[in-house]
């Protein structure tokens, strides 16, 4: 039985709700009908707040503490499933940004197109037609799998006149989603959906800020890192990237801090707010996950389902077998709308740029109902617990209430979590087993 081809195009930090609210308030015809002839998962979250340890879950189906790929480690690790699927004899390609994290993953593709732009090269501007370009050449490799990565909505650039327009939409996320949804379409009819599955989504999300205003990029410095980077890259990857850094937070924070001067309204601070340097709310974990083409029913699920699930679909909708343990399920039963357990989605975030740290200081376990939150190192004590339901907006911080639920997180998180070798002070063998034992005693399990 022939192979369906993969198509998978990830969003670099698109927020669910610009795609998949039903307040959405963009004009994206292209995006829609593929709503409408696929399956959509509603309440995607991702297992970080930034990209390289993101798509590790991604590509790897595993969370953060097991892949172990940070901005800076263990990128290679990521390669592990293209491996087989090349076994598989899929042909693999890709187009993306010219970065370490790329490069790597891209080490064990057929073709790639790496990109290189001020701070990034959008769709509307050679990128597309890249995209189209690759896309006529592999017709002829099936099964193929085409990894897209756009960097749209990550940049700061303004658009140009052409597509700023209150026609396109009354935002910059809905001037931009609207650019891309001509994009989707033009290369929609590059593909057979008899023969391919769409799969798209998004690495993480984002606050709600104005994309066109400039909150730290630094184009011309990135263009001089890039310039040495070609002539001593081993020492600019591990130099450069931290002075970069540097220059981009104090850009980031004096913008900022005139903003904030501006505002008094809470929900405004919050949209002004950097990943990495706060909690996880759902704006920068949920994420849109959008499956379409041959076998995929129409339908959609409200159910909680997580980013490390899509690489076993993958595989399911393959008609393949996952080689290695991961922390992944398939999905695929749910588009027969079968009745699954809801899993737990492990949250992480990224460190803080300004600081050394190869980890971000808060970990957490979601549900549909609660989120619960605290600090990587357990000395620290900061502990949040959200009731979603009641306070989707994550206002309330009700753990000092709730002791009983944040022990039953607790717990939980730490089961996950025992064989996790990238935080300090966490529980070993026997503290758990003693925790537990309390725990059932109390009647929290």
């Amino acid at each position: 039985m022939k192979k369906p081809n993969i198509l998978l195009i990830v969003v670099d930090s698109l927020r669910a709700d610009k795609l998949i609210s039903h307040n959405k308030t963009a004009q994206t015809p292209n995006i829609d009908l593929l709503f409408k002839k696929g399956f959509s998962f509603r309440n995607t979250i991702s297992s970080a707040d930034s990209t390289y340890p993101s798509l590790g879950s991604l590509f790897t189906g595993k969370y953060p503490f097991n892949h172990q790929i940070s901005w800076f480690k263990n990128h290679s690790n990521a390669t592990e499933y293209f491996d087989d699927l090349k076994n598989n004899n899929f042909h693999i390609y890709g187009t993306f940004q010219n970065q370490t994290f790329f490069q790597t993953l891209s080490s064990v593709f057929h073709e790639v197109d790496l990109m290189d732009g001020e701070p990034y090269l959008r769709i509307f501007e050679g990128l597309g037609d890249k995209i189209l370009k690759r896309l006529e050449c592999i017709k002829d490799s099936e099964p193929w799998i085409y990894y897209i990565h756009l960097m749209d909505f990550h940049t700061s650039k303004n658009l140009p006149d052409e597509f700023n327009l209150d026609e396109f939409g009354k935002t910059s996320w809905d001037k931009r989603l609207h650019v891309l949804d001509i994009w989707i379409g033009k290369i929609l009819q590059k593909v057979d959906l008899n023969e391919t599955i769409v799969i798209l989504t998004a690495d993480h999300g984002e606050f709600d800020i104005d994309l066109d205003i400039d909150h730290g990029s630094l184009p011309k410095l990135q263009k001089l890192f890039k310039l040495f980077k070609s002539k001593t890259p081993k020492i600019i990857e591990s130099i450069g990237l931290k002075i970069f850094v540097f220059f981009r937070e104090r850009k980031r924070k004096y913008v900022v801090n005139k903003l904030k001067a501006k505002t008094i309204n809470d929900d405004e601070l919050r949209k002004l707010s950097t990943r990495g340097k706060t909690l996880l709310f759902d704006d920068v974990i949920r994420i849109p996950l959008l499956i379409s083409g041959t076998n995929v029913p129409h339908g959609s699920s409200e159910q909680q389902v997580r980013q490390i699930d899509i690489l076993p679909t993958i595989y399911d909708l393959l008609g393949l077998k996952i080689r290695n343990k991961i922390d992944g399920v398939s999905l695929k039963s749910l588009f027969e709308k079968n009745s699954v357990p809801e899993p737990y989605a492990y949250i992480e975030n990224s460190p803080d740029p300004s600081t050394n740290n190869e980890y971000g200081s808060f970990i957490g376990l979601r549900t549909s109902k609660f989120k619960f939150i605290r600090s990587r190192n357990t000395s620290e004590k900061m502990i949040f617990l959200y009731d979603l339901r009641n306070d989707p907006k994550e206002k309330i911080n009700i753990a000092d209430r709730n002791p009983d639920i944040v022990q039953q997180m607790e717990i939980l998180l730490i089961e996950y979590r025992q064989n996790d070798k990238t935080s300090s002070n966490e529980y070993d063998d026997d503290d758990v087993t003693k925790i537990k034992d309390e725990l059932k005693k109390m009647g929290y399990i």
